[in-house]
């Protein structure tokens, strides 16, 4: 009972779009927005029935995941929690075989001042996962930097950023050390 709705009807297969801001709006001519923002960590959204003893109606998953911009997180068209590349706000969310997200890239040696030439090796606790990175400071994507397949010999001053992909779940942030 953190947040009721005001009195409106949403008809099968309608769809509404309602803010998790804090703002505290309840008039339904215009966007609706809770009195309470998720949190960045994670928090998990559930929708009640009126009735009492409370009765779950609907639930996310607990944490939520953090999303990124451009993307969405909703359930798909068949009912399975997954991300969207392509967010349908006040539609039907399409198919989607994204359900997670990869780890971040972990490098053996922290940014610092290092005064002596090392080996640097980038892992991911995904098995399976492809790694690529740059050392010219551009974004590695899918597209841009190198696949790493071994270490990497760090003689001079260098930025290392890399990401982590895999097949079903969106890319790792990107990590970057110097």
């Amino acid at each position: 009972r953190k947040w009721l709705f005001p009195e409106i009807e949403i008809a099968s297969n309608e769809h509404m779009v309602l803010f998790a801001s804090g703002k505290d709006r309840r008039d339904p001519s215009v966007a609706l927005h809770t009195n309470f923002k998720l949190g960045r960590g994670g928090d998990a959204v559930y929708l009640f029935r009126p009735d009492r003893p409370l009765v779950i109606e609907s639930q996310s998953p607990d944490p939520l995941p953090e999303v990124r911009n451009g993307v969405s997180f909703g359930r798909s068209h068949d009912g399975e929690w997954r991300f969207f590349a392509t967010p349908s706000p006040r539609e039907t969310n399409g198919a989607s075989g994204v359900s997670a997200v990869t780890s971040p890239v972990s490098f053996n040696v922290s940014r610092g001042l290092i005064d002596s030439p090392f080996h640097l090796t980038l892992s991911s606790k995904e098995s399976g996962a492809l790694i690529r990175y740059t050392i010219d400071g551009s974004d590695p994507s899918e597209e841009n930097g190198r696949v790493y397949d071994q270490p990497l010999l760090i003689n001079q001053s260098t930025i290392v950023r890399a990401v982590a992909f895999r097949s079903n779940a969106l890319p790792s942030m990107i990590r970057t050390e110097s």
